[in-house]
């Protein structure tokens, strides 16, 4: 075979690539943005830090925050236009530092708390620019 038709037969998984390139791992995560239009992000500790209960509560925020920017980041990358940024409702304390965030990110178009029956208010949908 020459090298025309070889390159003709292999196909690159372009999603793939852009997992491992934004340090992607995890299945689960690649589960969660494989989606092309739409991604929902948990922003629930045992989501993600794997040792949450060993942080000082500084370091669960930072660590909270940390993981939805890599989701973002992940999001945009795989051409998602909007997320479903799932914060609890809780004391309140996430979902401020999550609005607070977007209100400054770049990529952010706009984001809406989502009140309806299934999610309550604890979550946020962004939409990208």
């Amino acid at each position: 075979m020459s090298k025309k038709s070889e390159n003709k037969s292999e196909k690159i998984d372009t999603d793939l690539i852009r997992h491992f390139m934004l340090g992607g791992t995890s299945d689960k995560d690649a589960q969660r943005i494989s989606k092309k239009h739409s991604a929902k992000v948990d922003l629930h500790l045992d989501e993600t830090s794997r040792d949450y209960d060993l942080l000082a509560d500084s370091e669960k925020l930072d660590a909270q925050l940390q993981h939805l920017e890599k989701q973002i980041n992940r999001a945009i990358a795989n051409g998602n236009h909007k997320i479903e940024v799932i914060h609890g409702k809780g004391a309140g304390k996430l979902k401020a530092a999550v609005e607070k965030y977007l209100k400054h990110h770049p990529a952010v178009k706009n984001y809406r708390l989502l009140e309806d029956k299934a999610r309550q208010g604890g979550a946020t949908e962004v939409v990208f620019k």
